[in-house]
């Protein structure tokens, strides 16, 4: 077996290790021992000299969402020999503007909570290479009870609408179907149901509209108690609350609710229960 082949049979168990260590704690110290220890790009690191177009940085983010997460680096170049040259960038992109432009392309569980934009400046570094340079990483967390990540908006051909986009090799392409069922088998394998999230919304609402239907108060006049109506103090004189009216409002349920969800959590977690 010759180096080469053997360097690339090694290279995604060797170099996961270093990315993983930078997306659990990413700072420059990781950052700097991910390219030190570099061996080329993966299906979950790209590099790139400057910021691509928004389509472009839109669709690699979908590929690496439906994959296992992954990161763009902005400011290094990949030479052909897969030596990395790391340039740095001259002015730092605001995050509020690569999300305007990506946002049109990409569904709101990827756009918020599931990616973050690092601004990585070296004044100075034991790394020479990377002393006085700055970079910017997009980094798309691995949440794979949102996927599959469904592309929302074309451009061109630098993105098409209503895709499933895939990490392949060092490419972002449309999933195969093994793609596509490694997709849907991961999120199938994380137990969450978007179904039970909806049904939960819809009864809550429901349960509000319920709360709005039965009256407050009722009229003192033995006429109108009689007929079942609730008639404003304004026009019939005084009124008194409705004996019926659940004693718990609509806002103190919830937050009961959500105190009997945090300690069902905290049980499954082996932990005390919650006061508060």
């Amino acid at each position: 077996m010759d180096d080469k082949r053997a360097k690339k049979e090694i290279k995604p168990k060797f170099y996961e290790e270093f990315y993983n260590a930078f997306t659990e704690n990413p700072n420059r110290t990781t950052f700097r021992e991910l390219l030190k220890n570099n061996v080329g790009e993966l299906n979950i690191l790209d590099f790139k000299e400057k910021l691509p177009e928004y389509p472009k940085i839109a669709k690699a983010m979908l590929g690496m969402g439906n994959f296992k997460g992954g990161c763009l680096v902005i400011g290094v170049r990949e030479e052909d020999s897969g030596i990395l040259d790391y340039i740095g960038i001259e002015d730092l992109v605001d995050k509020k503007e690569v999300v305007d432009g990506i946002k049109k392309f990409i569904p709101q569980k990827l756009l918020t909570g599931s990616f973050d934009i690092l601004n990585l400046v070296f004044v100075d570094s034991e790394y020479e290479r990377l002393k006085g340079k700055k970079f910017q990483v997009i980094l798309i967390y691995d949440k794979p009870e949102n996927i599959p990540y469904v592309s929302k908006a074309e451009s061109g051909n630098s993105i098409k609408v209503d895709t499933i986009y895939a990490r392949r090799g060092t490419g972002t392409v449309s999933a195969n179907y093994e793609e596509l069922q490694d997709i849907i088998n991961r999120r199938i394998e994380t137990r969450y149901s978007s179904s039970r999230e909806l049904n939960l919304k819809n009864h809550l609402e429901q349960l509000k509209t319920l709360y709005e239907e039965i009256p407050k108060t009722i009229s003192c006049s033995p006429f109108f108690s009689n007929l079942g109506l609730a008639i404003p103090q304004a026009l019939f004189g005084e009124v008194k609350p409705n004996p019926e009216y659940p004693k718990e409002n609509f806002n103190k349920f919830i937050l009961k609710m959500i105190k009997e969800k945090k300690n069902i959590i905290a049980k499954e977690l082996g932990l005390g229960e919650i006061e508060s």
